[in-house]
This record gives C-alpha cells, sequence and structure tokens, in this order.
C-alpha cells in the first residue's frame, strides 16, 4: 500500500519557516458524538471550508490516523487572515443532542501562524476514537475555521 504524499509548493516550503509539530497527549473522557451526528453538525472526512472563505485545506491522512503518527492539513488561509494570524486545532465536545457544544484546547496546545497567505500544522494525537476537529482563526472580529472528522485508533 502506497502511502499518501503531501504536496509542498515552493511558495508553502519558502513561508513555513519551522515545522509545527505538536503531540495531543490523551486525556480525561471527553463527550463523544456519532459519526452520522458529527456529518450532520458539518465535520466531515473531507475538510469542511464553508467558514474558510477564499482558502483551501488539505488533509493527510483523510478520515482515519493511526494514534501518535503525523497527520498534515495545509493550504491557503482564509483571504480575510492576514500573516502572523495564529491558528489552533481544537477538538469539538458535545453537550447534550444535535450541534450543540463547544471547543476545546488539545494538550497544551497546538498551533501554527499564516504565513506568505499559507498555512502549515503538522500534529499527533493520541486520544482513540472518533471526533471533530477545527482549526480556528480570529481575524477582524470574525473566526474562521475548517472543520473535519478524524477516527484515531
Amino acid at each position: 500500500m502506497s502511502r499518501p504524499r503531501i504536496a509542498v509548493t515552493a511558495a508553502l516550503a519558502a513561508a513555513v519557516v519551522a515545522t509545527t509539530l505538536a503531540v495531543a497527549p490523551a486525556a480525561q473522557a471527553l463527550p463523544r458524538a456519532s459519526a452520522s451526528t458529527l456529518e450532520k453538525c458539518g465535520f466531515t472526512v473531507k475538510p469542511n471550508l464553508s467558514a474558510w472563505q477564499g482558502g483551501s485545506a488539505n488533509l493527510v491522512p483523510t478520515g482515519k490516523a493511526a494514534a501518535g503518527r503525523n497527520v498534515v492539513i495545509q493550504g491557503k488561509a482564509a483571504s480575510a487572515l492576514k500573516d502572523g494570524t495564529r491558528l489552533e486545532l481544537v477538538r469539538f465536545a458535545p453537550a447534550g443532542s444535535g450541534c450543540h457544544g463547544s471547543f476545546q484546547r488539545i494538550g497544551s496546545g497546538i498551533f501554527t501562524s499564516v504565513r506568505g497567505g499559507q498555512y502549515y500544522l503538522n500534529f499527533q494525537l493520541d486520544r482513540q476514537g472518533t471526533y471533530g476537529y477545527a482549526v480556528q482563526a480570529i481575524g477582524g472580529g470574525s473566526t474562521y475555521e475548517i472543520e473535519f472528522r478524524l477516527t484515531t485508533n
């Protein structure tokens, strides 16, 4: 089986000064939603860009990742985000039924910044199960995010 390859453009390689690699520690039990509920709430296997206007996202691997293995999300930042804007990976914690809940920081935080209009985030997840995740940024008083679902085993 061939391994997925991540295309890195020359502009992105030049824009990324340092690779962001963070390991998310396993912690206390977190409320979970089923994959179908997460899908209905916008946490799709392919990154959901409905709140990431003018941007793009490439997630590798898509859908499933082995615990402790690298996951990379990269692409063009939302058009309203300026260089230096901080992006954080967060996990969705459902509360009650439907799509109610909140986003929670993972461990001590998994961050990167927009550079040259691009972003690159390389991280590892140790918490096993299916969860909704988002890469979030706040710019100009608005929140921008890429939502996706990932199963870690």
